[in-house]
């Protein structure tokens, strides 16, 4: 009689060091940075006032992308598209 066994699943791994995001420029607190994956970076102190208007947009992105939470407090949008990424940030900035 054969008896199957299910393979053993290695535990699941530690989830990846995010670290910190790109640098913005002096005094930014939001801004795109990085030189591919690009990215829609959000200081701590802009979240409040920012995330929201982020977040409700993020269904109009054009492109896949990804959102990354930093244990600073810090959030990105990241995304290899540049150029949508430009336009879709203005659109943010509009409101």
């Amino acid at each position: 009689m054969r008896v199957w066994r299910a393979p053993e699943e290695p535990p699941d791994p530690a989830p990846p060091d995010l670290g910190r995001p790109p640098a913005l420029g002096k005094g930014q607190l939001m801004g795109i940075a990085g030189t591919g994956p690009y990215y829609l970076v959000l200081l701590p102190q802009a979240v409040p006032e920012w995330w929201p208007k982020v977040e409700r947009l993020l269904p109009e992105f054009p492109r896949r992308y990804e959102v990354r939470f930093y244990p600073g407090g810090s959030r990105a949008v990241v995304s290899g598209d540049l150029e949508a990424l430009k336009v879709w940030y203005k659109r943010v900035l509009r409101g």
